[in-house]
């Protein structure tokens, strides 16, 4: 058994509803009850859980989307065999920190507020991932970071081909990329086998393209397009939240 625990990421895309940017007179998010509601949760996960390592709320950079917000949160995964590793306040006996984390009275209040107010335009998309390779520096936190969400789907079966090269660019990023704050690669094996999922956090845009993108490693992982069939990148900018605490 590996000595750290399973790790479950989840990225929750939410889009607001007109409501919800109307109540503070701005079609800016970061005004809205979504952004309040969703931060209140945060300042309690960061004081009171140390089993939510992460917990990111972010919105595109791209200014024509007014309405999306991007929850990036990680969780310790605890069973009796993984108790030892966390603080005592962290042990939820048979449960998972999610689902500990899921009960406390601010998600409570908060799905109540997205359930009687029209805050949002229907339900969530919500990817419950698991991690693959993982890091994350103290840098991450910076509020000017450069975050990327991906999805990279893959022809049918042919996940496992990429794999390696997904690993070999995880191994150089963490060694060779100090700008590269945070990287992270999840996949989801029950409902979407041929996926592979990215989060990315680096020091600048013009690291991550003139860095990062081109390694050895990343130039190599490209050369298997021929097995893939499509890529989505959405770029994200920090608005409260953590990566790393």
């Amino acid at each position: 058994m590996d000595s750290d625990p399973e790790k479950l990421k989840i990225v929750e895309a939410v889009e607001q509803s007109n409501a919800s940017t109307d109540i503070h007179d701005s079609t800016s998010p970061e005004d809205g009850k979504v952004i309040d509601g969703l931060t209140k949760v945060m300042h309690y996960s960061k004081e009171n859980e140390p089993g939510v390592p992460q917990y990111a709320i972010t919105v595109p950079r791209d200014e024509s989307d007014e309405k999306s917000v991007f929850v990036i949160e990680e969780y310790i995964l605890l069973s009796h065999s993984y108790q030892c590793l966390v603080p005592n306040s962290a042990r939820y006996a048979n449960k998972t920190t999610l689902d500990a984390h899921m009960k406390t009275n601010v998600i409570q209040d908060l799905l109540k507020t997205f359930g009687s107010e029209l805050l949002l335009e229907g339900n969530p998309q919500v990817y419950n991932l698991q991690t693959l390779h993982v890091l994350t520096r103290p840098e991450a936190n910076r509020a000017d970071s450069y975050i990327v969400f991906g999805i990279i789907s893959y022809v049918k079966g042919k996940v496992a081909e990429g794999l390696p090269f997904w690993k070999a660019v995880f191994e150089t990023t963490k060694t060779d990329e100090p700008g590269s704050f945070g990287y992270c690669v999840c996949r989801d094996e029950e409902e979407n086998p041929d996926e592979l999922y990215t989060v990315e956090v680096y020091e600048s845009e013009k690291y991550l393209w003139d860095v990062h993108a081109k390694s050895h490693a990343v130039k190599a992982n490209m050369k298997t397009m021929h097995i893939r069939e499509g890529l989505q990148r959405y770029f994200l900018k920090l608005v409260a939240g953590y990566f790393h605490k």
